[in-house]
């Protein structure tokens, strides 16, 4: 059952009532993460305490895990230094990392103040790596077992330290200088002989990344490799930690977010969305909108520019939205498709004139069979008189001026469709790929960037063939 079913009036019922029992039977019978999305919407620290008190401390440490960064300060604030210390021998290494990163740095050394020696040198460790790198999401919390030893010494280490570890399924054999030699799985261990050596069955065509590698480029180890752990080495070559699905999981949803974040001119956004201030979202957006607001004028001034060709012929007016429209919707076609392909590693830089190669006939193909229906679209729209001409115009409807007329219309409009279709795309194309040669995120180039080239070039194409038409012929 999902905790989802349970409305946060009732849990906020059963804190009212300080009733214990029921508030511990919630943690014994729904899961965490459904638990945290009802906790995240209390309003008092002092119902948050209360159920730290009161709880489980391993549900408890699991929750703190899941809370959002506000709900974790407000408790932070306001736990003891007794209290500190439980939750962090209930958590694990990388977690306590993960929501100190996030944090205010009285609050950082408030923690690492309790921590024992041991425990806050392993999370100055974490902390110093760079962020959204292998390091940075590892953990320190893995079974290793020595080369030379056996089998049945390897299952007595995994059954006495095993508990706390965040696997066991995967065990990780090293020499004595801490050099990583294979990996050993619990299957293994299992159904060998216990007087076998770990090195005799160990697996040693393993998969491995280094503490600076980006946690993207991990996620995609795990999904070419279809892993569930990965051991993290550094430039010695020596065992530093251990990386988890779950820990990858967090990664390509934070990944993606960013990504379609990105994409529609928005700052990522650091919290769920229901936890975030409005204030904070303008925040996150207003930059975007006033930069392109800027950069739009070039589309004004070409306006401007042609406004004769406007004021002789007015009915081509009517067809500037779509002409920016569409240009600027099959250019982003182009610009997710090829964002996509080099984020999941299917294209790099040295695949660039496949690519111009391969876009340069889907350019093709979408620019002709776009320009045909839109000649026929827009002739059917003039001759119906869906889209009605100016009455001032002198030409009696379904008589041969009118007849040419209409023609110029639909085929101005068409080829401009054409030649815009063909440069969006070809642009929508590069732009990643440019992005990508400047150590830029494609995201946050391509779009913004695509949509403003397209727009002033498509108009200025529309005015210079409207211009030429209609005053040369």
């Amino acid at each position: 059952m999902s905790a989802k079913l349970i409305q946060i009036k009732t849990l906020k019922q059963y804190l009212k009532q300080k009733d214990v029992k029921k508030l511990r039977a919630l943690f014994d019978r729904f899961h965490i993460i459904d638990l945290a999305t009802l906790v995240n919407q209390l309003d008092h620290p002092e119902d948050l305490l209360f159920i730290f008190r009161t709880c489980n401390s391993d549900h408890t440490a699991e929750l703190f895990s899941h809370l959002s960064n506000q709900q974790q300060e407000n408790l932070i604030h306001i736990f003891t230094d007794k209290q500190l210390i439980e939750l962090l021998n209930h958590s694990y290494q990388d977690d306590i990392a993960d929501f100190l990163s996030d944090m205010p740095a009285n609050l950082v050394s408030k923690i690492l103040k309790v921590a024992d020696p041991s425990l806050r040198q392993e999370i100055n460790i974490l902390l110093n790596y760079k962020p959204n790198s292998a390091g940075s999401i590892m953990t320190t919390e893995y079974i290793t077992i020595p080369e030379n030893a056996t089998i049945g010494e390897a299952l007595e280490k995994i059954r006495k330290t095993g508990r706390d570890k965040e696997t066991i399924y995967s065990n990780f054999i090293v020499d004595q200088n801490r050099f990583l030699k294979g990996i050993i799985y619990i299957e293994d261990v299992v159904f060998h002989e216990s007087i076998q050596l770990v090195k005799e069955v160990m697996n040693q065509e393993f998969i491995s990344c280094q503490v600076h590698t980006d946690q993207e480029e991990v996620s995609q180890l795990f999904k070419r490799y279809d892993l569930s752990v990965i051991p993290v080495l550094n430039e010695s070559k020596h065992l530093v930690g251990i990386i988890t699905i779950d820990d990858i999981v967090d990664v390509i949803e934070k990944e993606a977010s960013e990504d379609i974040l990105k994409m529609a001119a928005v700052q990522p956004i650091d919290d769920q969305y229901r936890l975030v201030k409005p204030f904070a979202i303008v925040m996150k957006s207003i930059p975007w909108i006033f930069g392109l607001m800027v950069i739009g004028a070039i589309s004004t001034f070409t306006i401007n520019q042609f406004q004769g060709i406007l004021e002789s012929v007015v009915i081509l007016t009517a067809f500037i939205p779509g002409i920016m429209n569409t240009g600027g919707n099959t250019g982003n076609q182009s610009v997710a498709i090829i964002t996509r392909a080099i984020a999941v590693k299917e294209i790099t830089i040295k695949d660039f004139q496949f690519v111009i190669r391969k876009e340069l006939k889907v350019s093709i193909f979408t620019a002709l069979l776009t320009a045909l229906f839109a000649f026929l679209f827009i002739f059917f729209e003039l001759a119906t008189g869906f889209i009605r001409l100016p009455l001032d115009m002198g030409m009696p409807m379904y008589e041969a001026p009118w007849w040419l007329f209409i023609t110029r219309i639909s085929g101005l409009v068409s080829l401009t469709l054409f030649i815009s279709i063909l440069l969006s795309k070809m642009l929508g194309s590069l732009i990643p790929i440019l992005a990508l040669k400047l150590n830029k995120d494609p995201a946050v180039m391509s779009s913004p960037f695509l949509t403003t080239i397209v727009d002033f070039s498509s108009l200025l194409i529309y005015f210079v063939l409207a211009n030429f038409l209609f005053n040369f012929f």
